[in-house]
């Protein structure tokens, strides 16, 4: 399911510009399993991310933002972790 910005559910991800995913931290899940899912999923997939950002949210929820070079890769992401 995406979403374009505006507010997120815990564990949801929008795709907000092209190749440019966001990923709100369920609460369940450690920032760093989150980190190997990702990274694992990359590695399997052949697909790389040219920036990663993690950062808080006003209401202390932690954001992931993964930007790709190709809209496509995004897409691919977004398919498997939404």
């Amino acid at each position: 399911m995406c979403y374009l910005f505006g507010s997120l559910g815990a564990g949801k991800m929008a795709i907000t510009e092209s190749g440019r995913v966001r990923i709100l931290k369920p609460d369940d899940i450690s920032i760093g399993t989150m980190i190997n899912q990702f990274r694992e999923w990359l590695d399997a997939n052949n697909i790389s991310a040219s920036l990663f950002k993690s950062g808080v949210e006003q209401d202390g929820s932690i954001v992931f933002e993964i930007t790709f070079g190709a809209a496509d890769h995004a897409e691919l992401f977004n398919r498997h972790f939404g």
